[in-house]
């Protein structure tokens, strides 16, 4: 998606008004995006709840105050019929999201020309019509399984533009690169640390193809299967990541193809977030040996 670059003065206000760094600012504005793709594609993320918005996007501040604080940005904008819509969402979403509201016979919200402000009430009853947002009253209704999405890893030098840092850090030991960092940014080293190119990738190929595996009844967002995937290979040294995830990825598989993930539609399957908490180590045990079969999934190909 074309977001701006970290230095655009919306994401400077932003900044300002939580008080954040600018990883932590795009942190939360990529948490956002993601977020919008895959349970609001049309732009209208106002049918959730301020708390159900905030805590995708892993907010843990005043509640409300992230919120705010987009909308005084301008990067989410009050509206008349869902309440909050993500600022120039029909202009800024990628092809895929494009794609899965055709296919669905869906359009982006309308955004009208005057608005009443921005309500926490989230009780509107206006109908799914002229291109405005459904029924809040009403479950949704199931959306067609998406294509493959085409690969929007960024490059190193995106990922480090993003992250304030040269590309050519990512290549370098731990110590240095935070040696590195507190150079350019003439501040403490970040509070995570940065994944290289390679293995970011594999991150994302895993996590989605773990959370599209999972039964539908117990999965997390994407967003969520990234962040615990990330804390569990930071406790790795930074050779062996990739061995881990690839060892993650045949556990889970197997898992899903035990009889008590199968049974009852997967009711008995443990939630992905669960299954994936670092410190539980879940994710690190095959299953007991009533498994139908030993499903393998794809090496990692790089």
């Amino acid at each position: 998606m074309k977001r701006g670059t970290p230095r655009h003065p919306k994401v400077a206000h932003l900044r300002k008004l939580l008080k954040v760094g600018l990883a932590t600012a795009v942190g939360y504005l990529e948490l956002l995006w993601h977020f919008t793709a895959e349970f609001a594609p049309r732009g209208d993320i106002g049918k959730f709840d301020d708390d159900r918005i905030e805590a995708a996007m892993d907010w843990h501040g005043k509640r409300g105050r992230l919120i705010s604080a987009l909308i005084d940005s301008k990067w989410m904008d009050p509206h008349s019929e869902c309440r909050l819509y993500v600022h120039d969402w029909s202009e800024h979403a990628d092809e895929a999201v494009r794609k899965r509201l055709s296919r669905s016979g869906q359009e982006f919200v309308r955004v009208a020309p005057k608005v009443t402000g921005h309500r926490r009430d989230t009780g509107s009853k206006a109908a799914d019509s002229g291109g405005f947002c459904p029924d809040m009253s009403r479950p949704p209704e199931p959306e067609p399984e998406p294509e493959p999405e085409p690969n929007t890893t960024p490059s190193a030098a995106e990922t480090a533009a993003a992250c304030d840092v040269a590309a050519e850090t990512f290549d370098l030991p731990d110590d240095e690169r935070a040696a590195a960092w507190k150079k350019a940014n003439g501040t403490a080293t970040p509070k995570t640390s940065l994944l290289n190119p390679e293995t970011e990738a594999a991150l994302e190929n895993i996590a989605r193809r773990i959370r599209d595996r999972h039964p539908a009844v117990r999965r997390c967002g994407i967003a969520e299967a990234k962040k615990q995937l990330r804390a569990i290979i930071r406790r790795a040294a930074r050779g062996e990541r990739i061995e881990l995830l690839d060892r993650i990825d045949r556990n889970h598989a197997a898992w899903c193809a035990s009889s008590e993930w199968q049974k009852d539609g997967g009711t008995y399957a443990k939630g992905l977030a669960n299954w994936l908490a670092p410190t539980m180590e879940r994710w690190n045990e095959p299953p007991p040996s009533d498994s139908f079969g030993d499903p393998e999934p794809p090496k990692i190909m790089m």
